[in-house]
């Protein structure tokens, strides 16, 4: 009597506060190939900040980017949006228990990248929509992961000319 949702941590807000039981929603790490392999998440930027050379107030932004970088801000910012992390060191105390789950495994893990972003997904069709496509296939049983994999290489066809 469980559902699975396959989604990322951004979504963490969404689901609990969409719940009508939010203590009742988990999270457990990916399966790695045998006992004792690190696991892998993507673990990425979002949200970047810069200031423009010209501006004609540089004090100011160069002020704005401290805070923003600061260990305060970063506090804040995960307690407001629970599931995004920030890249800003320092030792959090992040109050929601889903999110410390998470948290957890994350400083356990070996980041990833995406894999599938920028450059193979820049013609069509794009690298991140075979993905999402070859996975929905895989869990379906209607295709097998080295089908997927063909599907996806045969897609991305174009970035290999």
């Amino acid at each position: 009597e469980a559902a699975m949702y396959i989604g990322g941590s951004w979504e963490i807000n969404t689901l609990q506060k969409n719940s009508e039981n939010p203590e009742n929603i988990g999270f457990f790490a990916p399966p790695v190939l045998k006992y004792g392999d690190k696991v892998q998440l993507c673990f990425h930027v979002d949200i970047g900040i810069a200031m423009n050379k010209v501006t004609r107030y540089p004090e100011a932004a160069e002020r704005y980017m401290k805070w923003v970088a600061s260990e305060d801000y970063a506090q804040t910012i995960m307690e407001i949006f629970p599931g995004f992390f920030s890249y800003t060191p320092g030792t959090y105390d992040l109050q929601n228990p889903l999110v410390k789950d998470i948290q957890k495994i994350i400083g356990e893990s070996e980041p990833t990248v995406r894999t599938l972003w920028e450059k193979l997904s820049a013609e069509s069709p794009q690298g991140n929509q075979l993905l999402g496509e070859a996975m929905q296939a895989m869990y379906n049983k209607e295709m097998t992961p080295t089908d997927a994999a063909n599907y996806i290489n045969n897609g991305l066809s174009w970035y290999f000319k």
